[in-house]
């Protein structure tokens, strides 16, 4: 967790502290008293040794986050992309947080290296799976079949379209004998074959993340928990609705939208140039490290994805300056960007949530979850492991068996909002697992994604939809105005940081 100062700061100390902010950047940024033939040339490849020592040398000790986050839950992260890649410096460096969503990116940005920050150890384990699965699969459909465990799917043309390689992923049937074989084959390239001291806990954490990729397949998303019901993880955009997304321009970037994006990913992956660090954002040293490596081989950052971290920071006092301070210390230019997922603030309704239906309801009835509990309506609001608002709904609408309906409705941006899903039913009764009926009737049909209102949503049957992927939006912002507001002390909550932030425009 972020190191809390004993007293929440002053303004005056918060001047100070940006002073000293401003002081230790300009050290940082000086150069080196050495001359031109000692300063070290920027890699095209790290050696076993180099990246290990990169990762080892530059991580803060495991932290802990609310939410496993194997896979991203932001379905607009592509928009983007294309003004990203009109406007960057290239060759630059790319830094990131996260799991798989920093691929896309990588792929698409012609990135020389990237370096993906994350407060927990088993977010850098992740990673090294990824790696060590690059360099196991030659293609696409080997990298995907090896990742499932699905080996048919390692049989479909290199050249599949990324919809019908899901679709085929989603039906294939998972090998125990090839998990088996797959999960030694990574632990012994990364072990054996680059020589990294991964201990008894990391090789553990990978095999807990690889088995979850193994039992989830490619419906995994970001509200996978084990044991958690599925109509909860199902709010959720999957492994494979990520992939199949389109930018504005209706354009698949995802890394494994095409044959050459996945192959510029491996590239990078086979030079061990995407080195994973384990570090707090708000945290003292991980950010410093890599900017002073960076700058000692006049290397420079122009783009760092940071989602919606910073809404983190600003919780906790003291957290958002270190970050800030920190960032000043990377060798940016002015092309150099911020990539953030920042909560939507308009296109959702906002009525209060206090209606309920109550009795029995008659054929076509709409129904809405709220946070109220009326009549024969239960309805209880609570935060799951993810840090996301979850609001469940039972309503034995039933009364001649008392058998419960209950749906979910979840608020990854902590803001209520009125979610409502319409359920199909009978005139004389409703059937004891409409709820459930209705889910799978949205399971079934996932991969007919739409979009309405720059939100994603996903046709389930005639009477039914659910939002998908929460209320997060991508945008961008310059790092350089990012930091010229904090020093002005302009920056003061996160609320600030998402009027500077550029979320629309992208045709």
């Amino acid at each position: 967790m972020p190191l809390r100062p004993a007293s929440p700061p002053t303004r005056e100390s918060g001047i100070v502290f940006r002073l000293l902010a401003v002081l230790v950047a300009f050290a940082i940024a000086l150069p080196a008293p050495a001359s031109a033939q000692s300063r070290m040339p920027a890699p095209d490849s790290l050696t076993d040794s180099e990246f290990w020592k990169f990762f080892t040398s530059m991580s803060e000790p495991d932290g802990y986050f609310l939410s496993e986050n194997f896979v991203s839950n932001e379905v607009s992260l592509q928009e983007v992309i294309p003004s990203l890649q009109r406007s960057l410096t290239r060759d630059g460096v790319y830094l990131g947080v996260g799991p798989e969503q920093n691929f896309t990116y990588i792929a698409n940005l012609g990135s020389r290296m990237a370096v993906i920050f994350d407060i927990r150890r088993q977010n850098a384990m992740q990673h090294l799976m990824y790696k060590a699965l690059f360099e196991l699969s030659p293609t696409r459909v080997q990298f995907v079949s090896r990742l499932f465990s699905r080996p048919s799917v390692a049989r479909l043309g290199r050249y599949i379209g990324v919809h019908a390689l899901f679709d085929s992923a989603g039906i294939a049937s998972r090998s125990d004998s090839a998990y088996e074989a797959n999960l030694a084959a990574i632990v012994r390239l990364l072990t054996r074959k680059h020589g990294f001291a991964l201990s008894k806990d990391d090789i553990a954490s990978i095999e807990h993340v690889y088995g979850v990729f193994f039992a989830a397949g490619p419906e995994v998303n970001y509200g996978y928990r084990s044991g958690n019901p599925g109509f909860v993880r199902s709010t959720y955009p999957s492994y494979g609705l990520l992939q199949e997304a389109v930018n504005a321009d209706s354009v698949q970037m995802a890394f494994l939208a095409t044959e050459d994006n996945y192959q510029a990913v491996r590239r990078l992956q086979s030079r061990n140039l995407i080195v994973p660090v384990v570090g707090d954002f708000g945290g003292p040293t991980a950010i410093r490290a890599v900017g002073k490596w960076l700058r000692e081989r006049e290397m420079t950052v122009t783009a760092f994805y940071v989602s919606n971290v910073e809404q983190y920071l600003f919780r906790d006092p003291g957290a958002s300056d270190r970050f800030y301070s920190s960032v000043s210390a990377l060798p940016i230019d002015t092309t150099s960007r911020f990539i953030r997922s920042v909560p939507r603030t308009s296109g959702w309704p906002t009525t209060p949530l206090s209606r309920v239906t109550t009795g029995r309801l008659p054929a076509g009835t709409r129904y809405i979850i709220t946070q109220d509990a009326v009549g024969n309506t239960v309805t209880r609001t609570f935060r799951d492991s993810a840090g996301v608002t979850l609001v469940q709904t039972t309503v034995d609408s039933v009364r001649r068996t008392g058998t419960p309906s209950t749906q979910a409705a979840r608020d990854s941006a902590g803001i209520s909002r009125l979610i409502e899903i319409t359920a199909r039913v009978t005139r004389d009764s409703v059937s004891r697992d409409t709820g459930q009926a209705a889910l799978r009737a949205m399971l079934a049909r996932r991969d007919s994604i739409i979009r309405l209102n720059s939100q994603w949503q996903v046709a389930a049957g005639r009477g039914m939809q659910m939002v998908m992927g929460g209320l997060l939006t991508s945008g961008l912002a310059s790092m350089k105005g990012t930091l010229d507001a904090f020093f002005l002390g302009e920056l003061k909550s996160y609320n600030a940081v998402i009027e500077m932030t550029k979320v629309s425009g992208w045709r």
